[in-house]
This record gives structure tokens, C-alpha cells and sequence, in this order.
């Protein structure tokens, strides 16, 4: 499924704020180097919720239906499972198969919205009787909006697979955000993690008027820097996960300005510490 040139379901106003979380264009006066780089924040994977209200869905029918068109049948960019019962404690584990949930249809589509690697998505799609469906995969918010809308209006082709058949699909929420992007310029150089930890404590701990709610490092269970911002006034919390190769993951919330203080919070604080947190890796 080519999205590229489609224009509906596009947001500029996300995309925009996408746009801005760069560092270069949050603090322009901070240049890059020979060994700071700091690429823009990349979305890599979006969850969805979105469903069709007060619908039954039949699976087996939409099952039927898909299994004759995807995979080895049809079109092999779509797949299609279906398990209609709950499988039997007392049957024998088969090795590298994963257990489905029960009386739930998963539909993966491969997705293209735009050129090159990262313009390829593979989106699973999981479809409940109730009319409910959950979406991972995607990385662009045109997708998230676009195929929402193509897989409903897909169902709805198919006889007798939603009672009624006329309902609308509601706007999709964007449960998790899973990003990343990196902060030094190739493997020839290192974050010192246990200083970059205690630094993150005293600087940025919300008890220094930081966001900072928790940072802790331990190499021996995890090769990354956990730690939990705080989101504004509430008691939510993104993670962000910082490794010694410069690699950071923000993830665990839905709202990318929090993202974009949390990217802002490390990048600034790697910068002003250079000096104490950035050595050479003899490895490399």
C-alpha cells in the first residue's frame, strides 16, 4: 500500500513540530563537531487505538474473506491470522510460535509513505468483535490518519463483516510514541554513562526544579541510563533510555512536546558537559 502522493490525512501541524525537534534549531548557537552530531528526534513506531462505535465485527467472515487475497493467495505484503477459540492449556507448545489473543484477527500491511527505508512501515493490525482495533507500526501521522480510514472502508466492502456497515470510523489516539536519535557522531566516541547518570540527578532532578523524576544505571541488568521525565503537572512519565554509543530511546507517552523537552533536556545537558562526559572508545 503506496501512500506517498496521497494528500488526505495529512497533519502539517504535527509534521511541524516533528520538524523542530533538532537541536540545531532549539539551540542554534550549539554547533555540531568532529564528535557531537545530534540528529533530529525520529519516530519509529506509533500504537493506535481507534474503533468503529456501537459495531459488531464478524472475524470469521472478515477472515474468510482476507485469507483468499493475502500471503501466499494474493497480495504478499498483507497477512492475515485468525485464532477463533482459546487454544487448550493442554496443548503441546509448538517452538517459535507465538500465542494470538483470543478471538481476535491480526492483518499486517506493509505501508509506504515516502522514499527509502525509513518510508516503509510494517503495521499490525489487531481487529476485535466489538469494533475495536489497536495499530502498531506506524511512523508518519499521515499513515496513522490515512490507513485508519482504508482498512475500515475495506471491511465495510466486505458482505456481512459489520453490523451496521455504515458506521464512520473515530478519529485515531495515539496511545505510545517510540522514538530515538543520537547524540555523537560515530562509534569513535563514548558517553561516559555513570557520570552522565549522576549529572542527570544533580542537575535535572525535579527536586532541583528539574523534570527529572528518576535516573538510575545498571550495566549489569540493562546497557542503558534509565531514566523517568516528568510530564508538566500530572503524574505521567515518559522513559528515555541513553547508551554509552549515543543512542537514545524516548518512549512511554503521546504527546511529542513533551518528547521535544526531553530531547532538549539531554542534548543540552551533554553539551555544557562535554568535557566530563564524552571520552574515546578504545573499542571502536
Amino acid at each position: 500500500m503506496d501512500i506517498t502522493k496521497v494528500d488526505i490525512g495529512r497533519d502539517p501541524e504535527f509534521d511541524e513540530l516533528l520538524k523542530s525537534i533538532h537541536f540545531s534549531m532549539l539551540c542554534p548557537d550549539n554547533q555540531d563537531d568532529d564528535i557531537i552530531e545530534i540528529t533530529p528526534l525520529r519516530i519509529v513506531s506509533v500504537v493506535v487505538c481507534t474503533e468503529l462505535k456501537d459495531t459488531t465485527l464478524d472475524l470469521k467472515r472478515i477472515f474468510q474473506h482476507l485469507d483468499k487475497t493475502t500471503g501466499e493467495n494474493g497480495d504478499s505484503s498483507e497477512e492475515i491470522k485468525y485464532e477463533p477459540e482459546r487454544p487448550s492449556k493442554k496443548a503441546p507448545k509448538v517452538k517459535g510460535k507465538k500465542n494470538m489473543f483470543y478471538n481476535c484477527l491480526l492483518w499486517k500491511v506493509q505501508v509506504r509513505d515516502g522514499p527509502g527505508e525509513h518510508g516503509l512501515m510494517n503495521v499490525s493490525i489487531k481487529c476485535f468483535p466489538n469494533g475495536k482495533f489497536q495499530y502498531a507500526g506506524f511512523n508518519t501521522i499521515h499513515a496513522i490518519n490515512l490507513v485508519t480510514r482504508i482498512i475500515s472502508s475495506r471491511l465495510r466492502q466486505i458482505e456481512g463483516a459489520m453490523t451496521p456497515n455504515v458506521t464512520k470510523i473515530e478519529s485515531p489516539s495515539i496511545i505510545q510514541i517510540n522514538s530515538c536519535f543520537y547524540i555523537l557522531k560515530n562509534k569513535k566516541w563514548q558517553l561516559k554513562q555513570i557520570t552522565l547518570n549522576q549529572l542527570l540527578l544533580e542537575k535535572e532532578h525535579v527536586s532541583v526544579g528539574g523534570n527529572v523524576l528518576s535516573s538510575t544505571f545498571m550495566p549489569e541488568k540493562y546497557p542503558g541510563i534509565n531514566v523517568k521525565f516528568k510530564i508538566g503537572s500530572s503524574d505521567k512519565k515518559l522513559t528515555l533510555l541513553i547508551f554509552a554509543t549515543g543512542s537514545v530511546l524516548i518512549n512511554g507517552y503521546n504527546d511529542l512536546y513533551y518528547y521535544r523537552e526531553a530531547y532538549y533536556m539531554i542534548c543540552k545537558l551533554v553539551h555544557e558537559h562535554r568535557s566530563e562526559l564524552i571520552i574515546e572508545n578504545f573499542l571502536s
